[in-house]
Parts: structure tokens; sequence; C-alpha cells
């Protein structure tokens, strides 16, 4: 990892996002959209980039999200039961992770190094608001 860039979240009382990180490997990779979050029991937490779990429409083949009523391109009412479950949990997949860390010594190594770094800014964001 050569760099980790921070935008923080200014969040609001129901939000959890607390930034997004960017981050480049040996100056040829760079993956963007890596959300910080503080979890239920205020731990932070990272949640790789992902896309809305979609399939098409029998008409008109427009792209629809999974839970959509309706078709965007031509109106048609679509079937209410279209989910996708997860064989693990049980639970509908509403969202699919594009990139994810393959060990979990990578996953620890990259949530240390995006954790720290969004502490270090968040400290220069809180001096420069006090005026320090």
């Amino acid at each position: 990892i050569t760099e980790v860039r921070i935008k923080l979240s200014y969040r609001s009382e129901k939000g959890n996002l607390l930034g997004i990180a960017s981050v480049t490997f040996d100056n040829c990779l760079l993956i963007k959209e890596i959300k910080i979050v503080e979890g239920r029991n205020k731990n932070i937490f990272l949640s790789m980039p992902c896309r809305k779990v979609a399939d098409h429409c029998p008409e008109c083949g427009c792209k629809n999200f999974i839970r959509a009523k309706f078709c965007n391109l031509c109106g048609l009412e679509l079937l209410g039961n279209r989910d996708q479950y997860d064989q693990k949990t049980g639970r509908p997949l509403l969202y699919v992770d594009l990139i994810y860390p393959l060990t979990q010594e990578f996953r620890t190594k990259l949530e240390q190094m995006v954790i720290n770094e969004y502490r270090r800014i968040l400290e220069l964001e809180t001096a420069n608001l006090k005026g320090e």
C-alpha cells in the first residue's frame, strides 16, 4: 500500500459513514470508494466498494434494482419475488462487493492503515477547527 487518501464525511445524526478512502497499491492500482463506517458498538470497520444487485426487465431488457416494483424504462410491473439469497445467511442479496480482500491477514492490514490515516486526518481537522 503506497498511499491512503481520506475524505471525511460530516455525518448527520442518523449516519454512520465516517469517511471515504482511496487506496493506492504499488503506485499502479487505485481502489476508490472504500467506506469507513462506525458500527453499532462504536467499532470502526471498512465497507468495500459494492453495487446494487439488478436484473433485466422481461419486456424491454432494461436493468432494474432487484427490489424495484416497476421497470425504469418501460414501466412494466415487475414480479415481486426476484431476490437472490446469500447461501450462508439466507438473507436477500441487495448489494454485491466488487472488490474484497482474499485473506484475513490482508484485510486486517488494510483496515489498520486506512483507520490510522482516518484518525490522523480527523486529528488535523479538529486541530484546524480549534485554531491550533
